[in-house]
Formats: C-alpha cells, structure tokens, sequence
C-alpha cells in the first residue's frame, strides 16, 4: 500500500481481535489515549459555532464525542477515515451522526477541504519513519485553518523496539521549510510526547 502505510492494518487488526474495541487495541493505555487526544483538543478556537474537521487515522471515532464535550456550542461536521475495516465499523455503530470512511487519504480515500485536521497515535509503530512528513503536508493542503497531530520524542528516557520516536529539532525545521512557520509544539506533556499545532 502506498503513502508509507505498510502492514499498519494487519498490526492493528491483530490488536483488535486480541482485545477488542477499546484504547488497547490502539496500543494504548486509556489514560495515555485520553490524554493525547484531549491535548490535541486545545487547538480548537472559542467562537466558531461550526466546524468541519477531519480525524486521519480516527480509529473507532473516539476524537468525535471528545470534540463535543469540549465545545458544546458549537456544532462539528465531522470525518473520521482509517484503514482498518473493524475500526470504521465500531465508529458507524457508536457515532451515527458523524461520517466515517474506510480507506488511505494519501490514495484519495477522503476528499474535501477541513477547518482542522487532527492526528493522533498514527506515527508511533515502525512500519516507515517518512510518515510523519508525509501524512502532516497533505493534511496541511486540505485544512484552512490548523493542523493538530502528535508523536513520540527520541528525547525519551526509555524505548521500545516496535516503536517510532522522532527528534523535535528535525520536526520543527521540516515545518518552518517546508509547511508553515505559524506553529506551537509541547514536548513531552505526557511522558515522551509531543503534540503540535499548526495553523494557517
């Protein structure tokens, strides 16, 4: 499969059928999985009362009743899209009033322009390092107001084999070049990750 994606599927597929839907088969904790998407939450404005956003790699739609919960006034047209087959098919089941697609942005799989694009656990299993970039610059081409993605400092105090871990001084010099220089990024605000927002 193109766009670096690899054997991501099969890794979280076989998570899912070892524990079902849940943070685990994310290879999450629920605290670690709450907290990362409630970081990645706070790049929302106040004011707006409508928002289209796009969760890339949504898993089972847990982002979208986050999203609400933050910001009950304002109304979300939201798109989540994921490869795995199991995971779209929990999120249509428990959110009927988003919109899920199963599929590979990077092939086309969703079309359209967003508010904002969310990221979130997508770059943290080594299948391909070259990910990151790819994936945070078409996401940066379909939103018209911000980008909020996360990952996994190499400034860790502890690693494991299965895992991506990034340099934060690479990252944020990838983004001044090449995407935007308008951007905030928090280090290690849970453990060794990273979130980091970046705006139009």
């Amino acid at each position: 499969m193109s766009g670096g994606i690899g054997n991501t599927t099969e890794i979280y597929r076989e998570a899912w059928l070892r524990h079902g839907p849940g943070p685990e088969a994310l290879h999450y904790t629920p605290e670690g999985h709450q907290r990362r998407l409630d970081r990645l939450c706070d790049i929302l404005p106040v004011a707006p009362t409508a928002l289209k956003v796009l969760d890339f790699g949504c898993g089972m739609g847990d982002l979208y009743p986050l999203l609400k919960g933050r910001r009950p006034d304002t109304v979300f047209d939201y798109h989540g899209i994921d490869l795995v087959p199991e995971f779209i098919a929990h999120a249509r089941g428990a959110h009927a009033q988003a919109h899920f697609e199963c599929g590979n942005a990077l092939d086309g799989g969703i079309e359209g322009r967003f508010d904002y694009v969310f990221a979130s656990g997508l770059f943290n299993k080594a299948v391909d390092p070259g990910l990151l970039k790819k994936a945070i610059a078409w996401c940066f081409d379909h939103c018209d107001a911000g980008v909020a993605f996360d990952f996994i400092s190499k400034n860790a105090n502890y690693f494991v084999d299965d895992m991506l871990y990034y340099d934060p001084v690479d990252i944020t010099s990838w983004l001044i070049a090449e995407v935007s220089p308008k951007f905030s990024l928090h280090h290690h605000f849970y453990g060794a990750n990273v979130s980091v927002f970046v705006y139009r």
